[in-house]
């Protein structure tokens, strides 16, 4: 019996020692690839004059792509730049508290932006807020920290329960829970 259990275990260590990699763990982000240049695929002849160009402009496809201004490379720029945008998020949540953060310990959300309008961070005390109108971030690095805060909003209340506006680019807001409302969050025309 000795034999077949030590015959096993020098099978089992071998098959192990052979095992392929399973390689790297996937990339935080969104892990943007360049297609074209990972796989060496030859240039797309796009240009406005190709026989590429002419079919997809009778394409509806075509026509909205051409209104908006995208390209070829428009989807991996735009994962790239989300890939920058998620890398200073992280930074920005990596980052210490603001120490001077102001308290805010009401129940409604029009209060909150009354004190949110004022430079300066902010942290929630409160264990509810009843969204009357939606908590709005509108300037430039601003800082809200929701904690534990419950946000609910009345069946007809407003729209969305946080609104980052244009402007408050690199405003950050954490915690919170997002309890009730027809949608959470909208981020207005802000970057980052």
């Amino acid at each position: 019996m000795r034999p077949c259990v030590l015959f096993f275990l020098l099978v089992a260590a071998a098959a192990r020692a052979e095992s392929p990699s399973l390689g790297l763990p996937p990339m935080p982000g969104t892990a943007a690839r360049d297609l074209s240049a990972a796989f060496k695929l030859p240039p797309l002849r796009e240009g406005p004059k190709s026989e590429l160009s002419a079919q997809v402009d009778k394409l509806q496809l075509g026509q909205r792509a051409r209104a908006l201004a995208l390209a070829g490379r428009s989807a991996f720029e735009a994962w790239t730049a989300a890939d920058a945008t998620l890398a200073a998020a992280r930074a920005r949540l990596l980052a210490p508290s603001p120490a001077d953060a102001r308290t805010f310990s009401g129940a409604r959300a029009s209060e909150l932006n009354a004190l949110l309008r004022e430079p300066g961070a902010v942290r929630v005390l409160s264990p509810r807020i009843e969204v009357d109108e939606p908590v709005r971030l509108a300037r430039a690095s601003a800082w809200l920290d929701l904690g534990r805060a419950e946000l609910r909003a009345a069946p007809d209340g407003p729209r969305f329960l946080l609104r980052v506006e244009k402007g408050a680019d690199g405003a950050t807001v954490e915690g919170g829970v997002f309890a009730g409302g027809q949608w959470g969050a909208l981020v207005a025309g802000a970057a980052e």
